[in-house]
């Protein structure tokens, strides 16, 4: 049986062809309502992990609908301390920002990023890549038992391959993108198999809302109740 110390749900959102952007450049594949769904759920969990090339590639700050008077904190995996300090998520009041840096991240360029309450630095056992047990496992001892992971490529692909996923929420925006960068951006090592558990419209957005069908998968303490309003039916 394999325990997982959080409860861990995937969101992402992609045009009909299942594509997260242009080789180069994104493409807008929100809209106003269907960013509120997004928002929602954001707010429904104690932590947001991302990827530090969100960062990288522009300035997001993860808006989230308060659910019972709290913000969910956002988590940045980055091994290598590549956060520009001058991002916007580091100087906002609304969130607890942690950042997950590797064994081998330079010092100099922790010690760049601005000192705040609101901000600190937690470093993982990891080496070439990000630990995901230890980070998990880190994250509950601090109270967030109950995670979403918002990101594309690498590290959502890693969060699967390791078995870590509860829940997959998929947003089709009405776009067909033709040739650009997919949703995993590589081919998973076994295939996931889900369970459709709702359909949400909103607009000309399409949100599907996924069960991850398994028996081995134990979360230790952690809740599964969707938020009032984000489960679909």
């Amino acid at each position: 049986m394999f325990k997982v110390p959080s409860y861990v749900i995937a969101s992402t959102t992609l045009s009909v062809d299942g594509r997260v952007a242009l080789h180069d450049k994104p493409i807008e594949l929100t809209n106003r309502i269907s960013e509120y769904h997004i928002q929602r759920l954001r707010g429904s969990v104690d932590a947001i992990i991302v990827d530090v090339s969100a960062f990288l590639k522009g300035d997001p700050l993860f808006p989230a609908k308060e659910y019972h008077h709290k913000h969910p904190a956002i988590v940045i995996v980055d091994k290598n301390a590549d956060l520009p300090p001058n991002a916007a998520i580091l100087k906002q009041a609304d969130h607890h920002v942690i950042l997950v840096v590797g064994r081998n991240a330079y010092n100099t360029r922790i010690q760049r990023l601005p000192k705040s309450d609101r901000f600190e630095v937690l470093q993982n056992s990891g080496t070439n890549e990000i630990n995901l047990k230890s980070l998990l496992v880190d994250l509950s001892l601090k109270g967030m038992r109950r995670v979403l992971v918002e990101s594309q490529g690498n590290l959502m692909r890693r969060f699967f391959e390791d078995g870590f996923v509860s829940e997959l929420y998929v947003t089709f925006a009405p776009t067909i993108a033709g040739a650009g960068v997919d949703f995993l951006h590589e081919t998973l090592l076994e295939p996931v198999d889900l369970k459709l558990e709702g359909i949400i419209q909103f607009g000309d957005h399409v949100v599907l809302h996924y069960k991850v069908k398994s028996d081995e998968i134990v979360v230790e303490g952690a809740s599964e109740k969707p938020a009032e309003g984000v489960k679909g039916s």
